[in-house]
């Protein structure tokens, strides 16, 4: 018997608690590949490499990415688009960052905080473009190339901070 039953079978509580806990999602997942994977398989797929490729897809159907790289994938995709918007001054892309996160323009305090922060990171992008890079790597879809990778990632920084808002978060 698995550690834990799977996803399907469990009902109310019993399912939630389950759902919470990856490390044994991932026993069970494991256990149930491990002593059935012909019941994992689709079709005629019975040998070895499609074994092997089932139990990769098993894998990547059923883990989901951590809220935090859902989020950073969402900031490096917004910081894409205020590049894209045609608008050159930081304080102007900010105005659009927030014009898109909280539907409202930003007051001249936040400009002004949201400025340094800026150019205290492209500063420290472009003395490190390799970090820059790196930082830029989360999430599958292709990075648009055509862009300057220290400033996509200072603008990436930006817009986490606009999106952890509360006002971004929540509505009133």
């Amino acid at each position: 018997r698995a550690p834990v039953e799977p996803p399907g079978r469990l009902g109310g509580a019993r399912r939630r608690v389950a759902v919470r806990v990856d490390a044994f999602r991932l026993a069970n997942a494991v256990f149930r590949l491990a002593k059935r994977p012909e019941r994992h398989l689709r079709g005629d797929a019975k040998d070895e490499r499609d074994a092997a490729h089932a139990v990769r897809l098993f894998f990547v159907r059923r883990v989901a990415p951590s809220p935090v790289e859902r989020r950073a994938r969402l900031a490096r995709a917004f910081a894409e688009r205020l590049l894209k918007s045609g608008k050159s001054d930081p304080a102007a892309r900010i105005d659009l960052a927030y014009r898109y996160a909280t539907a409202r323009l930003a007051t001249g305090r936040e400009v002004e905080i949201l400025t340094q922060l800026y150019q205290k990171n492209l500063a420290r992008f472009q003395s490190a473009p390799e970090t820059a890079k790196e930082f830029l790597k989360v999430g599958e879809s292709p990075r648009d190339e055509s862009l300057d990778s220290s400033e996509h990632a200072a603008w990436m920084v930006v817009a986490q901070t606009i999106m952890n808002l509360d006002e971004s978060l929540t509505r009133n």
